[in-house]
């Protein structure tokens, strides 16, 4: 998964802390599963 996508679901979710699990799910949902990169950079 590009940088550039992972943006873009963080920023759905208007970088909110309280949104983290959701943007998580969203991630693996992409996925199949969290990067590492994804989750350093989330």
């Amino acid at each position: 998964m590009d940088s550039g996508k992972i943006d873009q679901i963080i920023n759905k979710h208007n970088a909110d802390a309280g949104s983290l699990i959701q943007i998580l799910l969203e991630i693996q949902t992409e996925n199949n599963w969290l990067p590492k990169e994804a989750l350093t950079r989330v």
